[in-house]
C-alpha cells in the first residue's frame, strides 16, 4: 500500500519557513572551519550523531567547538595540530574523510585512519587522494598495527588557488 498525499488548491498560501539543516550540507562545512584561524558560527545545524562525532573529531585537533543554541555551533580553530585522528571516531563516521583537506591546507599534514560509516554502495576514497596529489600533496599508505592509515603531507609554501566548481566529484580537491 502506498503513500498518498492530495493537494487541493485554490487558496493562496503565505507565511514562511525555516528549512531543517541538512547533514550533507553542514558537514563539509563543519570540516570547512577549520581553514581558517577566526572564529566560525554555523547556524541551522541538525544536532545528530554524524554532526556531533565531526565535532568531537574537530576538537581532538585543537580546534574549540561548542553548541550555543539548539542547532548553532561555535567553532574556533586558532590553534589545531595534526594530531593522530582517533580510529574509533572516525570509523564511526565517512565524513571524516572531510577533515585531510583542512588539516593538511592548516598543518601540512595529516595521518587519516579509515573512515566508516553506512555502507552504501561503492563510495571510492581515491579521488580525495589524486587531487591531493595534483595540488603537491604526498600520500602514503601505511600500516599501523592493524589499521591500514592514509600519511598526507605538503610542501609548507604551496599555495594554490582553486576556482569555484560545482559540488561534484571535484569537490574533494576543492579543500585543500
Amino acid at each position: 500500500m502506498s503513500l498518498q498525499y492530495i493537494v487541493e488548491g485554490g487558496h493562496r498560501l503565505t507565511g514562511t519557513i525555516e528549512p531543517s539543516g541538512n547533514k550533507n550540507a553542514a558537514l563539509p562545512i563543519i570540516a570547512a572551519a577549520l581553514l581558517t584561524e577566526h572564529p566560525v558560527t554555523l547556524e541551522n545545524v541538525p544536532r545528530i550523531r554524524d554532526t556531533e562525532t565531526l565535532v568531537e573529531l574537530i576538537r581532538s585537533v585543537g580546534a574549540s567547538a561548542e553548541w550555543r543554541q539548539r542547532n548553532t555551533l561555535f567553532v574556533h580553530a586558532k590553534d589545531i595540530r595534526s594530531a593522530d585522528l582517533d580510529p574509533v571516531l572516525c570509523a564511526r563516521i565517512r565524513a571524516s574523510i572531510l577533515l585531510a583537506g583542512p588539516l593538511l591546507a592548516r598543518c601540512g599534514e595529516v595521518m587519516l585512519p579509515p573512515p566508516g560509516g553506512d555502507v552504501i554502495g561503492r563510495r571510492r576514497l581515491d579521488t580525495h587522494f589524486l587531487a591531493f596529489e595534483q595540488l603537491g600533496a604526498t600520500v602514503v599508505a601505511t600500516d599501523r598495527r592493524t589499521a591500514p592509515r592514509i600519511c598526507a603531507t605538503s610542501p609548507p609554501s604551496r599555495t594554490c588557488r582553486i576556482s569555484p566548481i560545482s559540488w561534484s566529484r571535484s569537490a574533494p580537491a576543492s579543500k585543500a
